[in-house]
């Protein structure tokens, strides 16, 4: 009685080890980059809830005559000229985010002075907040452009440097 064990050879080895190399190399940046896209993802996300939470306060401030002070209170909101003030209470106030200065809230920020973004205009008091562990040098951020009495509140959006 014979006893034959068949088993793999070295080459067929090789060629499985070598074509689940060539796999992996071309895969693997595909799964690599999701922290990225969730980052972008987040980011565009928040753009349209300031965008929509702006068209809700420049309402009410409408109704309730408002709309062209320089400043006023909407439901706990500081507002100026019908938006909210780019400022750390009152963003977190409209948005229900947490916004934190030294990197402990849902995102980081920094106060500032920004044109628009068609660039018309001066400049207005922003706020821009970036995902923690980014800077704004990193241009991977938004900012909420508080409005004047001549031009409303914007956004700016930079995905960049995501």
């Amino acid at each position: 009685m014979v006893n034959r064990q068949r088993g793999f050879t070295l080459i067929e080895l090789i060629i499985v080890i070598v074509i689940l190399g060539v796999l992996s190399v071309t895969a693997a940046p595909k799964f690599l980059n999701i922290q990225d896209d969730a980052i972008k993802s987040t980011l565009k996300g928040i753009d349209g809830s300031l965008n929509s939470t702006m068209s809700i306060i420049l309402g009410k401030s409408i109704v309730s005559n408002v709309d062209k002070k320089e400043s006023a209170k909407i439901d706990d909101i500081n507002i100026g000229y019908g938006y909210p003030l780019a400022t750390e209470d009152d963003i977190e106030a409209a948005m229900d985010i947490n916004i934190d200065i030294d990197g402990n809230g849902d995102f980081s920020y920094m106060l500032t002075m920004l044109g628009n973004k068609d660039g018309i205009g001066g400049v207005s008091n922003s706020i821009v907040m970036y995902p923690n562990g980014k800077v704004k040098d990193d241009n991977c951020f938004i900012a909420y452009i508080q409005a004047d009495e001549t031009t409303p509140a914007s956004t700016m959006l930079e995905l960049s440097g995501c």
